[in-house]
């Protein structure tokens, strides 16, 4: 259990390091790609390519129908990744928080332990945050990135 831990802590430092203060920018910095990155140093190839090109609400939201998806909690789903409560998620897991006003409808961070998550807040830049930062009315998701390599 303790290489499985070191593992996920090493990708969700990996992953801050890449990601923290960087601007969001559709289809380059976005929660889509934040949680690719870290799923690749897990491991795991999310195959985030396979949405092709795009640059803004409007044109992420058809390359997700296109795939067959409503929103990026599919495509999570669709990794194979099981479902956790957002309570029980460890360093790596994979957090997503959705409300209906979001262009998206589900926006995605990386959990780092201690209460904190990795993710863009609404001043379009990537924080490291407390993961209830939110909405009322938000939903809150979690799936579990246990390492593939460690």
């Amino acid at each position: 259990m303790q290489h499985v831990m070191t593992a996920r802590v090493a990708a969700a430092q990996a992953t801050v390091d890449a990601w923290k203060g960087k601007p969001f920018v559709w289809g380059e910095y976005d929660c889509a790609r934040l949680a690719a990155y870290n799923l690749k140093q897990l491991g795991y190839a999310p195959r985030i390519s396979r949405f092709g090109y795009y640059r803004s609400a409007l044109s992420a939201t058809r390359a997700l129908r296109r795939e067959g998806f409503t929103d990026v909690g599919g495509w999570m789903d669709s990794l194979g990744l099981p479902r956790i409560a957002q309570a029980a998620a460890l360093p790596g897991d994979i957090l997503g928080f959705g409300h209906d006003d979001m262009p998206l409808r589900v926006g995605l961070g990386v959990a780092l332990g201690n209460g904190r998550m990795l993710a863009f807040l609404a001043d379009q830049v990537c924080h490291v945050v407390d993961p209830r930062y939110g909405a009322d009315g938000a939903d809150y998701y979690a799936w579990s990135a246990k390492p593939c390599r460690s």
